[in-house]
């Protein structure tokens, strides 16, 4: 049987030992494929993957059935109101997201629009720090915490502004979306 792997990040979660488990489990492997061409270099950078092993099949975003219709009472229930501003982020609260900036960044705009709103979309293991650092900066009721969800088009087609803050991306998802 044919062994086949993706790669679809830029190797940020690779410790030595990691690196090491894949460098010897990759003698198995037939072919890497990678999503973008950034991550296939990275791949065969780190792990040492040969070229000619090593396919790019980018990443691909097929929205159907049309635009989806914003729910204004799902947003009114969070203290959302229609003529307020959003910015989105999409992306799992893990530290290379780096959404603690982005807390930063939000809390100048919202100076300066004070009927401005923070929605972020996933979930992961700095949900509670980032929570807190929410309520430190004093933007408890402008950021909104939605958690992993399945209808990120309906939430960021209400957006005005989405937002990508993170350290390291091959081909991002959430850009495309």
């Amino acid at each position: 049987a044919k062994v086949i792997v993706s790669r679809r990040d830029m190797c940020f979660w690779y410790t030595p030992k990691i690196l090491g488990v894949l460098r010897i489990s990759n003698y198995f492997v037939d072919i890497l494929v990678a999503n973008c061409q950034a991550v296939a270099r990275k791949a065969m950078e780190e792990e040492r993957f040969s070229e000619n092993r090593t396919r790019v099949i980018y990443n691909g975003y097929a929205r159907g059935g049309g635009v989806p219709q914003v729910d204004s009472s799902q947003w009114l229930a969070m203290g959302i109101g229609v003529d307020d501003y959003v910015i989105a982020k999409t992306a799992n609260l893990y530290p290379i997201k780096r959404h603690n900036d982005l807390l930063l960044a939000f809390s100048n705009v919202h100076s300066r629009f004070p009927n401005s709103h923070l929605v972020l979309i996933g979930g992961g293991a700095e949900e509670d720090a980032l929570q807190k650092m929410t309520d430190g900066l004093g933007l408890r009721r402008h950021v909104h915490f939605l958690g992993a969800r399945n209808d990120v088009d309906r939430i960021i087609q209400r957006a005005d502004v989405c937002v990508s803050s993170s350290e390291s991306e091959g081909l991002s998802n959430a850009i495309m979306e």
